[in-house]
């Protein structure tokens, strides 16, 4: 009997600890050093209602709980409140960076070129085997990018990389050559921790720029 506990205890332990692998970053106001208004303020690092030095007594609300398309936050004993989509993005205590993009978060990555996100989902599919029916969770991440003043977002794939960046024909044949597949697109260079896609953009630049 003991054995079939224990059995039983490590059975769902181990689900636990599936499921719990497969949850994406959940963002707490705690996690919250201060907002970004702008792009400008972004590029600058000119946080807003920033917790740091004086401002200590500053706070970020997120206001998840309800899914809120408002956040607001306090600085200096003043309250203000802002459209989610209207900032930039917040700045978290572990010096990454993210966006509300129609009230979903997106992870900024990369922003040596490109501006380049990520987001996370749980994709949930149901599995019939025989007379058992299961609910499978999978883990989901979607890479996107923006450029120019960054307002607009999207998905990345050479379409739309074409499309929204002017790319003229030989860069175009470049590119398909160097990312065949776009799963490649995503690359991240150990090294440097950039994108091989933005490094091989600003290398392109920096070459038409020379003649």
């Amino acid at each position: 009997m003991k054995v079939i506990q224990y059995f039983l205890v490590f059975l769902f332990s181990s689900i636990f600890v599936h499921v719990q692998g497969q949850v994406p970053k959940v963002i707490r106001d705690s996690d919250v050093v201060g907002i970004y208004k702008s792009l400008e303020s972004f590029k600058a690092n000119t946080i807003f209602c920033s917790r740091s030095g004086e401002n200590n007594d500053s706070k970020v609300k997120l206001n998840q709980f309800f899914i809120s398309s408002n956040i607001s936050c306090k600085e200096n004993g003043q309250k203000f409140e802002y459209s989610k989509d209207s900032i930039f993005a917040i700045h978290l205590t572990n010096g990454d960076n993210y966006r509300f993009i129609n009230l979903n978060m997106y992870k900024i990555i990369d922003t040596s070129y490109l501006y380049i996100y990520t987001y996370s989902f749980i994709s949930k599919q149901n599995i019939q085997n025989g007379p058992t029916r299961r609910t499978k969770e999978t883990l989901v991440t979607q890479y996107f990018f923006s450029t120019g003043n960054h307002n607009v977002v999207y998905e990345l794939t050479m379409i739309n990389l074409c499309k929204n960046l002017k790319i003229d024909p030989d860069l175009k044949v470049s590119l398909n050559k160097k990312f065949s597949d776009e799963k490649l697109l995503p690359t991240i260079n150990s090294e440097t921790g950039r994108l091989l896609l933005n490094e091989y953009l600003k290398e392109w630049e920096q070459k038409e720029k020379k003649g």
